[in-house]
Protein backbone atom coordinates (compact mmCIF):
# COMPACT_ATOMS: atom_id res chain seq x y z
CA UNK A 1 0.00 0.00 0.00
CA UNK A 2 2.68 2.78 0.87
CA UNK A 3 4.03 1.88 -2.49
CA UNK A 4 1.42 2.66 -4.23
CA UNK A 5 1.38 6.48 -2.74
CA UNK A 6 4.95 6.91 -2.99
CA UNK A 7 3.99 6.43 -6.69
CA UNK A 8 1.60 9.34 -6.66
CA UNK A 9 3.72 11.38 -4.92
CA UNK A 10 2.73 10.78 -1.51
CA UNK A 11 5.83 11.44 1.04
CA UNK A 12 5.57 8.86 3.93
CA UNK A 13 6.49 10.09 7.21
CA UNK A 14 6.59 6.85 9.71
CA UNK A 15 8.07 7.45 13.50
CA UNK A 16 11.38 5.47 12.84
CA UNK A 17 13.09 4.15 15.95
CA UNK A 18 15.45 7.07 15.89
CA UNK A 19 13.72 8.48 19.40
CA UNK A 20 13.92 6.24 22.82
CA UNK A 21 9.76 6.51 23.42
CA UNK A 22 9.51 5.28 19.80
CA UNK A 23 12.09 2.50 20.71
CA UNK A 24 10.13 1.17 24.06
CA UNK A 25 7.03 0.77 22.31
CA UNK A 26 8.23 -0.69 19.02
CA UNK A 27 6.00 1.10 16.96
CA UNK A 28 7.37 2.30 13.60
CA UNK A 29 4.28 2.62 11.67
CA UNK A 30 3.14 5.73 13.62
CA UNK A 31 0.92 6.38 17.34
CA UNK A 32 -1.66 3.73 18.19
CA UNK A 33 -3.40 3.43 21.47
CA UNK A 34 -6.01 0.56 22.76
CA UNK A 35 -8.87 2.12 24.72
CA UNK A 36 -10.82 -0.55 25.12
CA UNK A 37 -14.18 -1.76 23.32
CA UNK A 38 -16.07 1.13 24.62
CA UNK A 39 -13.52 3.76 24.40
CA UNK A 40 -13.73 3.70 28.03
CA UNK A 41 -10.01 3.51 28.77
CA UNK A 42 -8.00 6.99 28.70
CA UNK A 43 -4.83 7.43 27.22
CA UNK A 44 -2.11 6.67 28.92
CA UNK A 45 1.16 9.22 29.57
CA UNK A 46 3.35 6.94 27.38
CA UNK A 47 0.70 6.64 24.94
CA UNK A 48 0.75 10.72 24.74
CA UNK A 49 4.55 10.74 25.27
CA UNK A 50 4.68 9.15 21.43
CA UNK A 51 1.91 10.86 19.96
CA UNK A 52 3.99 13.79 20.70
CA UNK A 53 7.45 12.26 19.19
CA UNK A 54 5.55 11.76 16.28
CA UNK A 55 4.34 15.08 15.76
CA UNK A 56 7.89 16.54 16.76
CA UNK A 57 9.30 14.26 13.42
CA UNK A 58 6.22 14.56 11.25
CA UNK A 59 6.62 18.52 11.76
CA UNK A 60 10.53 18.35 11.17
CA UNK A 61 10.09 16.82 7.72
CA UNK A 62 7.29 18.90 6.67
CA UNK A 63 9.65 21.96 7.51
CA UNK A 64 12.71 20.33 5.20
CA UNK A 65 10.02 19.94 2.58
CA UNK A 66 8.61 23.33 3.13
CA UNK A 67 12.47 24.49 2.77
CA UNK A 68 13.01 22.06 -0.20
CA UNK A 69 10.19 24.09 -2.54
CA UNK A 70 10.49 27.69 -1.76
Amino acid sequence: MLTARMHIDCVVCPAGYLMPTLQRNQMPYGASAVSGSNADLPSTPNDLTVACALGYRFSHVARALLAATG
